[in-house]
């Protein structure tokens, strides 16, 4: 009887850590800005604006920026 209760309990945090990482939030891949136009300031197409947006977890609380320009 200890041990499926021990056992039922482990199961139980198991299930429970799963759930709680893939509620993480984590950022989008890395897209062009919508309505960005190249500038040429470094030859070529030049640099463009991109975005990325924080997906998931409930506090939506992902590290690092949510913009950049790319070459």
């Amino acid at each position: 009887m200890k041990f499926l209760l021990s056992f039922g309990l482990l199961a139980a945090f198991a299930v429970f850590f799963a759930m709680a990482k893939a509620k993480q939030s984590s950022w989008s891949e890395w897209a062009d800005k919508p309505g960005a136009i190249c500038n040429d300031t470094c030859g070529g197409c030049g640099r463009i604006e991109q975005v990325r947006t924080c997906t998931g977890g409930k506090s939506k609380s992902c590290k690092g920026a949510s913009e950049q320009l790319a070459s």
